[in-house]
């Protein structure tokens, strides 16, 4: 596999990190990655900063466990930022990170051996 093909996760130090379990956890973040996006999407849609948080706090686990740190940090920044700040002005980061996490979902569908 060719690393420095992948620009949204470590597949090195995932497949190092989850070893023998590397593509099973792969097929996991496919199948509840998106679900989980959906549900942020819809929390935004919403407007609720509390709903939000909680959602992105799940989606950054999926993001840490398959080592996407550029979405852990934006939803983080998003989680973090939520409660002091209007939507409004998170909306670039949330673009970033909608893009970023596109990223994500291809490049582990990459890794997992999915062709799009």
């Amino acid at each position: 596999m060719n690393a420095s093909a992948f620009h949204h996760i470590d597949p090195t130090a995932f497949a190092r990190d989850a070893g023998p379990a590397a593509h099973e956890i792969a097929e996991l973040f496919l199948e509840v990655g998106p679900q989980q996006w959906e549900s942020v999407e819809d929390a935004w849609r919403r407007g609720s900063h509390a709903t939000l948080a909680r959602r992105l706090h799940v989606l950054r686990g999926s993001c840490a466990i398959i080592g996407a740190r550029a979405a852990l940090n934006l939803a983080g920044t998003i989680e973090r930022d939520g409660p002091c700040k209007t939507l409004g002005t998170l909306a670039p980061v949330f673009e970033a990170l909608r893009a970023e996490f596109e990223g994500v979902v291809c490049e582990m569908e990459r890794f997992a051996g999915h062709s799009r």
